[in-house]
């Protein structure tokens, strides 16, 4: 009775360590590897200006961060405030 109580306490164990460790592990880090990367919003609003023809290879992350904002309190989308103050993508 001993032996099998020890070999199903090995064999939870085993499956532990190689299935919820292994999750554990693979989500940290896919956490450490989007540090420092774009917020998705920024990645939408770069995309939908992309599609309208409009670059954005040249702004930061911050100033586009600002031009989201600023386009929110203009109650307008991201490309129709782009289109009308195009000097904010400089």
């Amino acid at each position: 009775m001993l032996l099998v109580i020890l070999l199903l306490t090995m064999a939870f164990g085993s499956y532990y360590i190689q299935n919820v460790q292994h999750a554990r592990l693979q989500k940290q880090q896919n956490q450490t590897a989007t540090v420092g990367r774009e917020s998705p919003t920024v990645q939408v609003a770069r995309r939908d200006l992309q599609r309208a023809d409009i670059s954005t290879k040249h702004v930061s992350t911050a100033q586009m961060q600002r031009i989201i904002n600023a386009a929110k309190q203009a109650d307008v989308s991201v490309v129709t405030y782009a289109k009308k103050h195009p000097n904010t993508l400089n």
